[in-house]
């Protein structure tokens, strides 16, 4: 897929929204989030969302969510909390998609200097871990490789661990290894939330003078799931500008637009003559349909471009 000019890169005033993964949340009658009531939200809707300040002292913490929710902007945001609240506390970031070699990932995260001295001096050491899915060694050998390491600490008292992933890949076996190095009650799984209307609106506001005006259109044209993760919102978002200030009628109209946009070539890096061969958007998005339809009518996940083995 192209990098996007997402707005997953971009800061907004956005209070996430975090649900237990046997919880519940509650939709407004125009489908976006409805916030707890504590936040002015109203109090007729059964949710169990929650703000990460409410799930800061919790001592283990999985993360996940669907791709493109905005899992590590909201992981983002929880470290600088941590940084803002508690200042004698000590911070460990990294993203373990950028991660292919099992001694490199040991190395940088349990013999980091951070880690050197929490165990040494105690106190308080905040893990933050990004991408758990999007790590380039096997999910499951990182799974027991993490599950290792964290059996091997002496004690856990004042660490804090916190791992994002995707929903679908989420190893449970690793989860089953916090749970016996913290206790069952001190491992805490949650989703993170859509998007509630007011925090659509701040995003909109800092695209587009018009927000009253797009707001309606994605009511209108029933378009509100894609308006509430923070991806597609980008997405609508880039359609509108290059519809100049308008959704295209139908919803028919708008997948095909956003499929397009997500074809579209965005890296300025390969937007050089050396590269104009390349297919156009257009023929990208042929050549993707084509993929989806073989994937689909043959029962096949995914499709496999290597060589041949022989036998």
């Amino acid at each position: 897929m192209p990098v996007l000019e997402d707005m997953a890169a971009r800061l907004y005033d956005w209070k996430r929204y975090w649900v237990p993964r046997d919880g519940s949340f509650a939709f407004d009658f125009e489908g976006f989030l409805a916030a707890p009531s504590s936040d002015g939200g109203w109090s007729w809707h059964k949710t169990d969302v929650v703000g990460f300040d409410e799930l800061a002292a919790k001592p283990c913490l999985v993360l996940l969510g669907e791709p493109g929710i905005g899992k590590s902007i909201a992981l983002g945001n929880a470290r600088k909390h941590v940084i803002g609240t508690r200042p004698s506390a000590r911070v460990l970031f990294r993203n373990l998609g950028e991660y292919g070699d099992e001694g490199r990932l040991i190395e940088e995260i349990f013999q980091s200097r951070e880690f050197a001295a929490w165990s040494s001096a105690g106190g308080e050491l905040h893990v933050f871990l990004d991408s758990f899915d999007e790590c380039l060694l096997r999910l499951d050998t990182v799974a027991a490789l993490l599950a290792d390491r964290l059996k091997r600490i002496e004690s856990v008292d004042g660490l804090f661990f916190r791992i994002t992933s995707r929903t679908a890949e989420w190893r449970t076996g690793l989860e089953e290894a916090m749970q016996q190095k913290w206790g069952e009650e001190s491992v805490k799984v949650y989703e993170l939330a859509p998007l509630t209307k007011q925090q659509v609106q701040v995003a909109v506001a800092a695209n587009t003078p018009h927000v009253n005006k797009f707001m309606r259109e994605v009511i209108d044209r029933e378009v509100v799931s894609f308006a509430i993760k923070p991806l597609t919102l980008d997405l609508l978002l880039r359609i509108w500008k290059t519809g100049g200030g308008s959704l295209p009628p139908t919803q028919r109209e708008i997948y095909e637009r956003g499929c397009l946009e997500l074809c579209a070539e965005s890296n300025p890096d390969r937007q050089t003559p050396r590269l104009r061969h390349e297919l156009s958007a257009e023929h990208r998005l042929a050549v993707a349909s084509q993929i989806a339809a073989a994937t689909i009518f043959c029962k096949r996940l995914a499709i496999w471009i290597g060589l041949k083995p022989s036998h």
